[in-house]
């Protein structure tokens, strides 16, 4: 079950964070005005909450909304660095974050836009069980699946290997269908990351997959895992079978004693909040 931490959020301005689904690990957050970031460049802001009491481990993480960083190219950075698997803060820290346009045209998020997403954590380290299994052969066709598998990671986890030869050219951003859902159970969301032998060359678009429990079976396409992968070089690349390309684990999260309260229950997506 989802666990009352005794956390509360506070809002200074703009529309208070809450999630979009009953199933939703991750609060939405919206721009409390407009927002631009010119091409190639970034602007730094401060988010207008905080989030006061809870627990002594208790961890904030932040993450690109998932059609931002596919279509738009929106990244989150720390020191620079783009590929950061996600922004983790302490709980009491003000909610300071760096945006990156990667793109060439001008990026403008509009005020009451969703464009972040934030999960409240108890220790970003814990893990909790995880299932994966295979769509159905409709499904595999319909999305055409790359082929692949998993493999046990040893760390409550697993790592998804692909079986067939995948090719990017230079910056080039390609979806990836894998023919994968994975079952997590409530109060738990599933996190997709590059495997640490592919990141110096590919890094996913929204840099962490952040799939809710209610993504699984949902009524549109079963919960069918899609990677959308950037080749972050100016070279071709080709990614042999056998590679790597992202581990998946899941983690428990946890609830706002204040938050806003959905009925509202998940439809379709991409595999990511």
């Amino acid at each position: 079950m989802k666990k009352i931490n005794g956390a509360r959020i506070k809002t200074q301005k703009g529309d208070m964070p809450r999630r979009s689904t009953i199933g939703s690990a991750g609060f939405d957050i919206f721009a409390w005005e407009d927002v631009h970031v010119k091409p190639g460049s970034f602007t730094t802001i401060t988010l207008p909450f905080s989030i006061e009491g809870g627990e002594e481990n208790q961890t904030v993480s932040f993450f690109v909304r998932s059609s931002y960083g596919i279509k738009k190219g929106l990244r989150l950075s720390e020191d620079g660095d783009i590929r950061v698997p996600g922004i983790t803060k302490k709980s009491y820290e003000p909610f300071v974050l760096h945006l990156h346009n990667v793109r060439d045209e001008h990026l403008h998020i509009p005020k009451g836009e969703h464009f972040i997403q934030m999960v409240i954590g108890d220790h970003e380290t814990n893990r909790a069980p995880l299932l994966i299994e295979e769509v159905s052969d409709t499904e595999k066709e319909k999305s055409s699946s790359v082929k692949g598998h998993v493999e046990e990671s040893g760390q409550d986890g697993f790592y998804y290997v692909i079986d067939e030869e995948i090719t990017f050219g230079p910056k080039e951003q390609k979806v990836i269908p894998t023919g994968l859902k994975g079952k997590v159970e409530e109060g738990t969301w599933l996190k997709v990351i590059p495997h640490i032998h592919v990141r110096p060359f590919l890094m996913l678009a929204n840099q962490v997959g952040v799939v809710d429990c209610d993504y699984y079976n949902n009524s549109k396409n079963e919960g069918n895992l899609f990677l959308a992968l950037v080749n972050t070089t100016d070279d071709d690349i080709r990614v042999i079978p056998g590679t790597t390309l992202v581990s998946l684990s899941a983690h428990p999260y946890l609830v706002a004693e204040n938050e806003i309260q959905t009925n509202r229950v998940r439809e379709g997506g991409s595999g990511t909040t």
